[in-house]
């Protein structure tokens, strides 16, 4: 069975609020790299919830 990845239909905002972040911190990790954002028009954004949950690293306490 093939894995396949979530279509890019989050936007900015959705981000944003699924991270507890402003939008121009979203817009940051995207300028920096740490998130892939796809770009569907010249000014429609949206990312994959898969990238997303790909890009958080484990932090303090039992973090390997």
């Amino acid at each position: 069975m093939s894995k396949t990845a979530s279509p890019p239909d989050m936007s900015i905002s959705d981000v944003a609020a699924y991270l507890a972040v402003t939008t121009r911190t979203v817009q940051q990790m995207i300028a920096d790299g740490r998130l892939r954002a796809y770009r569907l028009g010249p000014r429609i954004v949206r990312l994959r919830r898969d990238d997303i949950d790909g890009a958080l690293q484990p932090y303090g306490g039992h973090a390997k």
